[in-house]
């Protein structure tokens, strides 16, 4: 569980679904620094140093993007509400009260379903809807956010 989170619980809150981003997510960078890596090698065995520095430079921020992307993102049920946070330097939240939610979907393109990753989206009251990238397993995900969804309802319905 992140830093954001752990810091915005309140008392008697605990987090009963916790999603996290999947690292295959993140390959397209992981790629894209690997090209620009090699790059780099092969200037510095020319005189040509300025474009294998930049090659160098271009590959680390490709490195630490997904890094980034990864630690930076965050997605919690609790027993009260659906906490959240994505983004590093700019940043986008979510903290919706779990009776003002409707429901949870999500979404994949074909390469993410093969890759096992997906946008988990939240549905909040009236058009509000909130859109989490890059998370693991969303199937499944969503079935276990859903349900304890369902769990909240039924047991605000049984103390009315």
């Amino acid at each position: 569980m992140g830093s954001y989170v752990q810091g915005n619980l309140t008392n008697g809150e605990e987090v009963v679904v916790e999603a996290k981003v999947s690292w295959l997510s993140q390959l397209k960078f992981l790629l894209f620094g690997i090209i620009a890596l090699i790059v780099a090698i092969a200037f510095f065995g020319s005189n040509n140093t300025v474009v294998a520095l930049v090659a160098l430079v271009i590959a680390i921020l490709f490195f630490a993007s997904p890094y980034i992307n990864v630690i930076s993102t965050e997605l919690v049920m609790t027993n009260k509400r659906v906490l959240g946070k994505f983004g590093f330097i700019s940043r986008e939240t979510c903290d919706i009260r779990l009776d003002k939610i409707k429901g949870f979907s999500f979404s994949q393109g074909i390469l993410e379903r093969i890759l096992g990753y997906g946008h988990i989206i939240v549905k909040g009251s009236g058009d509000n809807t909130t859109p989490f990238p890059c998370i693991a397993d969303p199937l499944n995900t969503n079935k276990k956010l859903n349900e304890k969804l369902d769990e909240f309802h039924e047991k605000a319905k049984s103390s009315n």
